[in-house]
């Protein structure tokens, strides 16, 4: 089986809090996207003087919650023919509420024949 590194691996070759230039480039976006998302408080950080330092394990917290997985080895990725399947299979067509006939002052919609017996 192939080991697939971990995200903790990849940035061993970066310091324990990094620079804005190097949060941008581990994230792979630019240092103003980045600016952007730490006002937005979506990335841990803290401001010395002018500048912004990211902590590796913000950066890492983000990445894993911010990381969709496609496919792995062991569960191949469905194709969109076979996912428009399983949904279909698992879908049931529900008759209309009676409720949802009637229009919003309560008559019935043109064409629309009352299929229940009124209470008396």
């Amino acid at each position: 089986m192939i080991a697939v590194p971990t995200i903790e691996d990849l940035l061993e070759q970066y310091p324990a809090v990094c620079s804005a230039e190097q949060a941008a480039e581990i994230l792979n976006m630019t240092p103003r996207v980045l600016a952007d998302l730490t006002r937005a408080r979506g990335i841990g950080a803290v401001k010395t003087g002018r500048s912004w330092s990211y902590p590796k394990i913000s950066i890492i917290e983000w990445l894993n919650a911010n990381t969709i997985v496609v496919a792995t080895a062991e569960e191949p990725a469905l194709t969109p023919l076979e996912e428009l399947a399983a949904v279909a299979r698992t879908a049931t067509p529900k008759p209309p509420l009676q409720d949802e006939l009637d229009n919003a002052w309560g008559r019935r919609r043109r064409g629309q024949r009352r299929t229940t017996a009124l209470a008396s």
